[in-house]
This record gives C-alpha cells, structure tokens and sequence, in this order.
C-alpha cells in the first residue's frame, strides 16, 4: 500500500516538477532571434563587400549585432543549463523510486537504496561528517 501511494505521489508531481516545456519554448525563440541577428550579419557584411560604406558607422551597428547576439546566445545557454538539469534531476528521482520501490521493507542497509539516497557526503576538518541526500536534507 505504501508503495503504491509512493509511486502514485512521484506520478501526480512528475508532470509538474520537471517539466521543461516552458522552458523549451523560450529557448526556441532564444534561438530564433539568434538566426534572425546572425542574417542579419550576414547581410551586413555582404553590403560591405558590395558598397563603400562608412567604416565607422558599420564597425559601430555590427558590434552592437555581435553584441545582441552575444546577450541572446548568453541567455539561451542558460535555459538550456536549466533543462538538462531537469532532465538531470528526473532520472534521479525516477531511478530513486525504482530502487526505493524495489527493495524489499528497509530494516537493514542497502547499498543501492543508500547510494539512491545521498547526494554526497562533507568532512570538516575537525573530523565531523555530514551526509547530504538529493533532497537537501543534511544529517
């Protein structure tokens, strides 16, 4: 029963905690007006090449281009950070209650619930340990 009601909990919040849809969206259009700034360079540099231009004047609008695409691209790469890390997190959390689910009732250590369990473990200096699990609870 309590696994059951584990599994269906994991199931109701999946959809919501790690989706990246919205995320998704946004770096679709991120990476459309990086096409449409990097055409638009393009065609810059093409009428340079065809028509005496002052150089001052195009150098000036063509860094601001570099520039707007540098801050799209800077933006872009950062969703796309977010939604690996999504991804990232939602194979752990399934692969936590597969083994959570697995494993028979816990009355004894369990290498694989263990591992599942914790995220990485810190020693200070003085000797203390301290267990941090993937939930970010410490101990």
């Amino acid at each position: 029963r309590d696994r059951e009601q584990i599994q269906a909990n994991f199931q109701a919040i999946e959809s919501i905690a790690y989706s990246a849809k919205e995320l998704e969206i946004e770096r679709d259009k991120l990476y459309a007006e990086m096409e449409s700034i990097s055409q638009l360079m393009e065609q810059a540099i093409q009428n340079n090449a065809r028509v005496a231009l002052d150089q001052g004047k195009y150098n000036q609008e063509f860094d601001e281009m570099v520039e707007r695409f540098n801050n799209v691209k800077e933006k872009y790469d950062a969703i796309n950070e977010k939604i690996e890390d999504k991804k990232t997190r939602h194979i752990q959390a399934g692969r936590f209650i597969k083994a959570l689910l697995a494993e028979d009732e816990t009355t004894t250590f369990s290498p694989l619930l263990w591992q599942n369990l914790l995220d990485y473990a810190k020693v200070s200096r003085d000797g203390k340990i301290t267990f941090v699990f993937r939930n970010g609870m410490e101990i």
